[in-house]
């Protein structure tokens, strides 16, 4: 029995009686595929099919299109893809910059506090971050809330 997705539901091909390799989809005998598989970076994402009707054979034209046909595909996954790639990687830059000031204001209070420098500061954060097997950034921003409202020594 073969599968295939129809309708964005899946759905089960179901033999033509007495047609050995016959298969009926949504009502249409089907008795061939062609398959072409398209990848990203020469790594397989999946396949391209066409189903044949009964009776339909596979010409030059059908071969040309759907070898066309896969390659726009795998141009389109791989734009998604790669679109995909940039969102998170803009995400993970806008939490870096957002965490770049606020370990820096961490660094200042921790400088203030103890009359330290900078770097003494920060490895202070590293410190405290590894031995409550907390990210930085988050200790960071727990330093900066605690100091919120005071006064400044």
């Amino acid at each position: 029995m073969a599968v295939a997705v129809a309708r964005r539901r899946l759905r089960l091909a179901q033999p033509v009686a007495g047609r050995t390799g016959v298969v009926e989809l949504e009502g249409t005998a089907v008795d061939g595929v062609i398959a072409l598989p398209f990848g990203i970076a020469q790594r397989p994402v999946g396949t391209f099919n066409i189903f044949l009707r009964s009776g339909e054979r596979v010409g030059t034209e059908l071969a040309q299109a759907a070898h066309l046909l896969s390659g726009a595909l795998a141009a389109i996954v791989h734009e998604l893809d790669t679109r995909l790639e940039l969102e998170n990687l803009t995400q993970d830059l806008r939490t870096a910059l957002t965490s770049r000031a606020t370990i820096d204001q961490a660094k200042g209070i921790i400088m203030a506090r103890q009359g330290c420098s900078a770097d003494e500061a920060f490895r202070h954060l590293v410190r405290v971050s590894s031995r409550t097997n907390t990210k930085l950034r988050e200790v960071a921003a727990q330093i900066v809330t605690d100091t919120e409202g005071r006064p400044t020594p």
